[in-house]
């Protein structure tokens, strides 16, 4: 089974599980780095069990794939994901962000100037 195939099967099971929960997928070529973006972001920050399928699911990737990364993600973070390859939605996703009154996202904060000297 391929990295990707691990993944997507992964996160069809995290849905069933998660049905409050969107999760998209993107592999980037250059970094050879694996993006799961989770939404909403209180399940990817806060939710205990989400927490616990994450560490598991990381620690099973690494086993498999040492020599690929895997990044979760929010919708706050400072990469994103810019061309899905999967996108699920559970059974509740719309519903919860429906029923949730929506309020603006929070202002991203402006990484801060790195200045370098040289001798």
């Amino acid at each position: 089974m391929t990295p990707k195939e691990f993944i997507k099967k992964e996160m069809e099971n995290f849905i069933e599980q998660f049905p409050q929960v969107r999760a998209r997928y993107e592999f980037h070529e250059l970094s050879c780095a694996h993006f799961i973006e989770i939404v909403p972001r209180e399940v990817y920050s806060c939710d205990e069990k989400y927490i616990s399928w994450e560490a598991e699911m990381l620690d099973k990737f690494v086993e498999l794939y040492p020599e690929e990364g895997i990044c979760f993600i929010s919708d706050d973070a400072l990469v994103g994901i810019e061309n899905s390859e999967l996108t699920l939605r559970g059974a509740g996703y719309a519903r919860s962000k429906s029923q949730v009154a929506q309020r603006p996202a929070p202002a991203r904060r402006k990484p801060k100037a790195q200045t370098v000297e040289y001798a």
